[in-house]
């Protein structure tokens, strides 16, 4: 091999060694439902806090259904565009609820989420929306997993 090819075959090589080493310390640990609730509530507004709702559809009881992957797909774009709507200014967990003494056997976790009003057609009060409830979990397999009640009543 003459020595231009050498030279040639080596930076290629030296690149390609550090293409990896830079991906692999660009990327972070992926935040997932844990067995300690108080955790997972944490880590799960916390992300939508930084504006990771991609990465917080995965706390959602739904996004562990057991539909199609077209289905499961089109329900995730729906709800990163919705939340992405709403950003999440700050949060507080103020109370934990006794283990399965909500509706259905959920878990009750009172919070109080401050952030912005969503876009609509009409004026809208001034400064954040303050809200302040008791969010639903369910523990699935060992982890917690937040549950949506829909405008109809059921739970997602």
């Amino acid at each position: 091999m003459s020595r231009r090819r050498y030279d040639k075959a080596l930076s290629i090589m030296l690149l390609i060694v550090m293409v990896n080493i830079f991906s692999c310390a660009s990327q972070s640990k992926r935040v997932l439902p844990s067995a300690s609730l108080d955790e997972t509530v944490s880590n799960f507004y916390q992300l939508k806090k930084d504006k990771k709702i991609e990465e917080a559809w995965y706390f959602e009881r739904r996004s562990i259904a057991s539909k199609n992957a077209d289905d499961l797909n089109k329900d995730r774009g729906q709800y990163i565009q919705r939340e992405a709507a709403m950003p999440l200014k700050d949060f507080t967990i103020i109370e934990i609820g006794k283990e399965g003494s909500h509706a259905k056997g959920f878990t009750p976790v009172k919070v109080r989420l401050i952030g912005s009003w969503p876009p609509m057609n009409m004026k809208m009060p001034e400064g954040d929306r303050v809200q302040e409830f008791d969010d639903l979990w369910e523990r699935i397999d060992g982890k917690w997993y937040h549950v949506i009640i829909g405008l109809t009543g059921t739970y997602w």
